[in-house]
């Protein structure tokens, strides 16, 4: 995942590199860690937000810094102190590194299901050309994964591809 600055970057670096601070959740403010707040209200709901966006590996640092702000006073309303919302301070360097973790862990899955299933997927052994095959046909047509036989212009096809079943019955979601 990659931060890139916004206007309202106070740091004047990315919301990662550079900055060789080291927060804990003991550096967040004090409505944050009641009732672990950040851990089990917050962060959750972040995650939810940047997984509804088209590109979470591209996260501009006003988009996370405005998200964080919405968040946060929704979760805890007696909340109003938002410049300790911005780039370089704790809760936007925490937040920032719990996304990265997230991309991280997310990317790393994806790879490893995906790598199974081409060399393990139901049925025999698929060879090298099959396999080249298929991933030529996904990446010509987008979501082709999620269809049988890869025909994505029939709607009641969709998440009854091989892959997607075998990552629902395999997978620990």
């Amino acid at each position: 995942m990659s931060m890139t600055s916004g206007p309202a970057s106070l740091t004047g670096s990315n919301g990662m590199a550079g900055s060789h601070q080291h927060y804990m959740n003991e550096d967040l403010p004090a409505k944050l860690q009641e009732n672990r707040r950040w851990t089990k209200q917050i962060l959750p709901t972040l995650l939810t937000w940047a997984g509804s966006l088209s590109d979470p590996w591209m996260i501009q640092n006003n988009d996370l810094m405005l998200a964080l702000q919405a968040i946060v006073t929704t979760v805890i309303l007696t909340f109003q102190d938002l410049t300790a919302i911005h780039p370089g301070l704790p809760i936007f360097m925490l937040a920032a590194q719990q996304l990265t973790f997230w991309c991280s862990n997310f990317g790393s899955t994806a790879i490893v299901l995906v790598t199974h299933f081409l060399a393990f997927g139901p049925g025999d052994a698929q060879s090298t050309n099959d396999v080249q095959q298929t991933c030529k046909e996904l990446m010509d047509r987008p979501l082709a994964f999620l269809y049988q036989d890869l025909d994505v212009s029939d709607p009641k096809k969709a998440y009854w591809s091989n892959f997607i079943l075998h990552l629902l019955a395999h997978a620990h979601l």
